[in-house]
């Protein structure tokens, strides 16, 4: 990719509200991963929320992570994001916010994240804390060059090489990126250069699921449906049967055009798709 492309104008059969009102969505071709760029009308005229901004690294679509927020910079040509949507912290939503130098230059308003990513509670929970020694655990069991350590092969002695290729895509989509993270808490900024404004959603810990407003979208409602605070209803959530079993199965296991993750080749399909809406703030793929 040479350079960023010009923004193409909206095609005529957008969703309309209204004479002149219409949402435009631009979905970046990032391969297995997520980056939309929504533009919506409010009462306070167009208002430009980015959901996501990452790609796996085996599963590489047009662009890379810089040449990716490069495109955004070009798509927005100077204005400002009004809402930053971080679903969660896996690097095929999120490898794209470690470009620091690069976002500096991106005002943003407000930043929304799942409540797990929050590193300084005030109510107490402690489930962000456990939520982030569980990922570090994990990113231990790679070695830098992203494959499983001595360690973590003993343990999985009785697996297939293939099963041993899923895990290392999944663990490295779950490792650790300190850049990412931080930008996402502490780096963005909005036009006046002061701090953009945190939301760990749901904000709400005593109804679920709950609801907001914010000046940041003028005349628009939001609708948080998770990730729940409450512990009594996290131990609730009920696995679907379509799911893999956790168990060893003394069946043959199934073939590479049936499995739920894609084989280290890298394909760019994934089962896991995030809807550009308060839903995605669910921790998931």
């Amino acid at each position: 990719m040479s350079g960023p492309k010009r923004r193409r104008k909206p095609a005529a059969n957008g969703t309309s509200f209204g004479k002149g009102q219409r949402i435009d969505v631009r979905m970046y071709n990032v391969g297995f991963g997520d980056c939309l760029l929504l533009r919506i009308p409010t009462s306070g005229g167009e208002r430009r929320i980015l959901v996501d901004c990452g790609y796996h690294s085996q599963g590489k679509g047009e662009f890379s992570d810089q040449e990716l927020v490069t495109q955004i910079k070009a798509d927005l040509a100077g204005e400002p994001l009004h809402v930053v949507i971080a679903t969660h912290r896996h690097q095929d939503h999120i490898s794209g916010f470690g470009e620091t130098e690069l976002w500096k230059d991106i005002a943003v308003d407000e930043v929304w994240l799942p409540f797990t990513a929050n590193d300084a509670p005030r109510d107490g929970d402690q489930s962000p804390h456990a939520w982030r020694a569980l990922m570090e655990a994990a990113h231990g069991l790679l070695d830098d060059k992203g494959k499983l350590t001595t360690q973590a092969l003993a343990a999985l002695n009785a697996r297939d090489e293939q099963d041993k290729a899923d895990v290392e895509f999944m663990l490295w989509n779950a490792r650790a990126n300190a850049p990412g993270i931080n930008n996402l808490l502490r780096g963005m900024k909005d036009a006046d250069g002061r701090p953009a404004k945190r939301r760990f959603l749901p904000e709400d810990k005593s109804r679920f699921p709950s609801s907001f407003v914010t000046p940041a979208l003028p005349g628009a409602k939001i609708h948080v449906l998770g990730p729940p605070r409450d512990p009594k209803l996290r131990k609730q959530r009920k696995v679907p049967s379509s799911w893999a079993s956790t168990k060893r199965s003394s069946a043959p296991p199934p073939t590479r055009s049936a499995r739920r993750f894609p084989p280290s080749g890298g394909s760019r399909t994934t089962a896991c798709r995030r809807r550009a809406t308060a839903r995605s703030t669910t921790p998931g793929c």
